[in-house]
């Protein structure tokens, strides 16, 4: 039999390790990221645990080099604000950044751009009420 799953709020998320450095993500590849710190500082990072998903701009509490290889190990994710999401085919949203206040949409003319692309992301700006700004400089929200 399976152990439950732990709900993302539950006591066990909300513990916090002594010493945490907070930060913000600046590169995320999957669990790899690097979190830089308030003092400047970029950290390589991975996520501890499965259960926390982390995107580009967020702020979070991690422990530099707490892996034991030199990486450090991302704790705790805080309140997310300015989101940029999507929403997949189940019609469930997978946010792409946080911490976003305005989307500037570029495109080159070769290849052709695909139009529907930028419409999904111009639509969610204009769901997550961020400003957007096309390839002329214009305003569209």
């Amino acid at each position: 039999m399976k152990r439950p799953r732990t709900a993302p709020d539950s006591p066990r998320h909300q513990r916090e390790p002594d010493g945490l450095i907070d930060g913000r993500v600046v590169r995320a590849y999957g669990r790899q990221l690097v979190v830089e710190a308030a003092a400047g500082t970029l950290h390589p990072c991975r996520t501890f645990g499965k259960d926390l998903r982390v995107v580009c701009g967020d702020r979070v509490g991690f422990l530099p080099g707490a892996a034991g290889d030199g990486v450090g190990l991302v704790h705790v994710l805080r309140p997310r604000t300015g989101l940029l999401a999507r929403w997949n085919t189940a019609g469930q949203p997978e946010v792409l950044v946080s911490g976003v206040s305005r989307l500037v949409i570029v495109y080159a003319p070769t290849p052709p751009p695909d139009f529907y692309v930028v419409d999904r992301y111009l639509a969610a700006a204009a769901l997550a009420g961020l400003d957007a700004v096309d390839r002329k400089s214009t305003r569209l929200n």
